[in-house]
């Protein structure tokens, strides 16, 4: 038994003397699995979705597979029999070691003190060669699963550490989380695991050796290779789909623009000469009336001088009296008499009078009339127009197209059924217009042995690898996240400062799965983390331009690898870090074109590592993968629903892969699809109500979709339904809430919010721009209620 044990290569020939026939037919069942278990690691690609409209079809049957391959893989893989090992064609699961060593040599047996050399899956305990002798007399183990381990890694066969493997592991082969070497790959997740991984993240996981995996690799590069050329091929033609798109696009949207202006123009020309008339008489009018105006000035003034000539006149005589004669005296004060009531006539005449005129407004009512001329319709196949009407007179019949009403704006259209999507959307929250049910295309890859198929749902030119649209709370967090309504506080931490622990006007906040608080510390260009009790953990980043290095950083968020991204606000760019802070990638630069930005604010990642800017100044979102190649873009050009440009700070997922953004300037939330690139819906205006908002920034979301938005300038945090109905709110003032700390000023403003593991909502403090620093070192600006 034991010389079975030590060499897996003999059990199989055994198995294969005595079952001939019955090996056989498991062979092929196994050969069968194993190449469906291949096939269906790669991605799925869909020539047809990157065909031209007129290319012919690719052929959908399968090749037979090729015997030659088949016998090559399976060949390489590792059969056991009932003495421990896993039946022929399925994976063998690689013992897991004890997390209190990092090496096979110092494991020991569970039953003596010998170093174990074995273990049993079913009881999973580790054993040396004699004991598995007495383990194996148990009526209850004699079917146990029995595998060697594997043989550490620096160490040679017979136990002898190798010469060629350096004694101190490089910094790039140590495990983050448990700081020893990588043993093992994990082929569920497709990342390298140290021993402890085994037994505690990656427990329910198959994995396989380091050594094992490179064995194997040439097999897996080939076929990965191949998969890369099939991608290349439909990507490029997708690519040549796309731009042929844009610029039919770019045809039809320009004739599209010139028969609504010819169309309008008629409604123009009327109202333009409407309004004309109108400003015409309104000057005519200004012209008469200030023509009277200066001629009663000018009377005005004539009597003011004459009234002058006499008051003098009667001074002159109230002085020389004793010298006058009496008849000339009589006389000018008559005359003068006579003057003061013909000034008072003329005063009187030309008094200025106050006539104001007022623009009698015209019959709104039409306004809606008017907007109700014209519409967007779509067309058949055979390019025939789908009739539609103000009030739907006439509509097709259900066989021919889906009638979408939009009550906000007045517009009406028939969506045909052939149809993925409508051009319309309703103005609201709640989810969008039905979609049409999906189409499915697959071809053949020839020579590949690969079935490359995609679903198509939608008629976005993006791609779908099939990952879920659904975006966890806190990234690969194994509990489900659901904001807590609680009037406790909880925890306050991190006072104003330039020491470990204190912060200088940050801005950024996030939480990990183990409950870390990741702060960005914008004024001091560093991120800190905190443990979830609010003692710090660790730090990293200092001033400056280079890796590592931040301007001013802002937005922060952590993905399910647990790395850490930042936004570095000055720097117009965005650095990805791993979990322990080290420096990995970044992406940006200033400017305007794809994948630059203008001050970028906040970041947010999805479960497809997708990763989203809000870029300020540029008024638009850019989406990127997970190493910071673009993807697309989402510019906010307001389509009359804002006063202003808009500025986009906030930014986070929902649940079901949208985006929402806060709109710093318009006091509002926008709800975006970007697999459609398209905005859904606006929500909110300025103001102190419910549904109102006044300057809002940071915002989040948990796993049943509810939003939470930290309303800066109204001094509270807000949690909504997933359709913006208002639930509850924190008020950060103290005036307003007495359980907040009686240091905060009454001016202080939140700026982000988060969400702890166990529910609890947490929050940053911002000084209103007034504020001095230092003017309270009792201050502190996280909170957790």
């Amino acid at each position: 038994m034991m010389e079975l044990l030590s060499n897996n290569s003999s059990i199989p020939q055994q198995m294969a003397s005595n079952n001939t026939s019955t090996n056989t037919t498991n062979s092929n069942n196994t050969a069968e699995r194993l190449l469906t278990n291949l096939l269906e690691s790669f991605p799925s690609w869909d020539l047809n979705a990157g065909m031209m409209p007129n290319n012919e079809p690719t052929n959908n049957e399968s090749p037979p597979r090729n015997d030659f391959f088949l016998n090559n893989f399976l060949g390489s893989l590792e059969t056991t029999n009932d003495f421990g090992m896993a039946p022929i064609g399925t994976r063998v699961r690689n013992p897991k070691m004890s997390p209190e060593s990092s090496n096979n040599s110092s494991i020991s047996c569970n039953w003596c003190d010998v170093n174990a050399s074995l273990r049993c899956l079913e009881c999973n305990e580790y054993m040396c060669n004699d004991c598995l002798r007495a383990h194996r007399k148990s009526p209850f183990a004699s079917n146990h699963s029995i595998v060697s381990l594997p043989t550490p890694i620096g160490t040679s066969p017979t136990g002898g550490i190798s010469n060629n493997i350096p004694t101190q592991p490089a910094p790039n082969y140590v495990c983050d989380l448990h700081n020893e070497m990588y043993r093992y790959v994990c082929e569920f997740c497709k990342k390298l695991v140290c021993q402890c991984c085994t037994l505690h993240e990656h427990k329910e996981h198959n994995y396989a050796s380091i050594q094992n995996f490179v064995d194997e690799a040439n097999e897996k590069i080939t076929s990965a290779l191949e998969s890369s050329r099939m991608g290349t091929k439909c990507i490029k033609s997708s690519i040549d789909k796309a731009l042929a798109f844009i610029r039919l696009i770019e045809r039809n949207c320009n004739e599209l623009c010139e028969n609504i202006r010819k169309a309008f123009r008629q409604f123009i020309i009327a109202i333009e000469d409407r309004e004309r008339f109108l400003l015409d008489f309104v000057e005519k009018l200004r012209q008469r009336r200030l023509a009277i105006l200066h001629d009663q000035m000018a009377g005005l003034k004539s009597a003011l001088s004459g009234l002058a000539e006499t008051s003098d006149m009667l001074h002159k005589i109230s002085e020389n009296s004793t010298r006058m004669d009496h008849i000339e005296i009589a006389m000018k004060v008559t005359n003068g008499q006579r003057q003061l009531e013909q000034f008072a006539a003329i005063y009187k005449d030309l008094q200025p009078k106050q006539e104001v005129f007022a623009f009698a407004a015209p019959d709104y009512s039409i306004l809606q009339d008017i907007r109700n001329q014209g519409a967007i319709i779509l067309v058949d196949d055979k390019n025939m127009p789908m009739p539609t009407s103000g009030n739907m007179v006439g509509a097709p019949p259900n066989d021919v197209g889906t009638v979408l009403s939009l009550p906000n704006n007045g517009m009406t259209a028939v969506i045909p059924t052939n149809s993925r999507r409508p051009l319309l959307r309703d103005n609201s929250f709640h989810n969008p217009s039905p979609i049409m049910p999906p189409r499915t295309n697959s071809c053949t890859v020839p020579n590949a042995g690969i079935e490359w198929e995609l679903s198509v749902m939608r008629s976005s030119p993006g791609l779908h690898f099939g990952a879920p649209r659904s975006t966890q709370a806190i990234a690969g967090s194994t509990d489900h996240v659901k904001a807590r309504k609680s009037n406790a506080l909880s925890l306050s931490f991190a006072t104003e400062g330039h020491e470990d622990g204190q912060v200088s006007r940050p801005w950024g906040l996030c939480v990990d799965k183990m409950g870390h608080i990741l702060i960005s510390d914008r004024r001091n260009n560093r991120v800190q983390v905190f443990n979830p009790d609010g003692t710090l953990k660790f730090k990293f980043g200092r001033k400056g331009v280079g890796n590592g290095e931040f301007d001013l950083p802002a937005g922060i968020c952590v993905d399910i690898d647990n790395r850490i991204i930042v936004v570095d606000k000055d720097n117009h760019r965005v650095q990805i870090f791993t979990a322990s802070g080290v420096f990995l990638i970044k992406f940006g630069s200033y400017g305007k074109e794809y994948g630059q930005f203008q001050y970028p604010w906040d970041v947010a990642v999805n479960s497809r590592r997708q990763i989203v800017v809000s870029d300020s100044r540029n008024h638009r979102i850019q989406q990127f993968d997970s190493e910071g190649r673009f993807i697309r873009q989402i510019v906010f050009d307001n389509h009359g629903q804002n006063k202003g440009i808009a500025s986009p700070r906030g930014v986070c997922y929902t649940p079901t892969g949208n985006i929402i953004v806060s709109d710093f300037d318009n006091h509002c939330l926008y709800l975006i699809d970007p697999d459609i690139n398209e905005i859904l819906s606006a929500k909110g205006h300025e103001g102190s109500g419910f549904q109102e908002f006044n300057r809002p920034s940071g915002l989040c979301c948990d796993d049943d979709g509810r939003i939470i938005v930290a309303d800066s300038k109204n001094q509270r945090i807000v949690v909504f339904s997933p359709s913006l109905d208002y639930l509850w709110d924190i008020e950060v003032r103290p005036s307003h809430n007495p359980l907040m700390p009686t240091t905060l000023d009454e001016k202080d403003r939140t700026c982000d919010v988060a969400l702890m593991p166990d529910g609890r909502i947490v929050f940053l403090i911002e000084l209103s721009p007034d504020s001095k620093e230092g003017s309270n070192p009792y201050k502190r600006f996280v909170h957790v209620f």
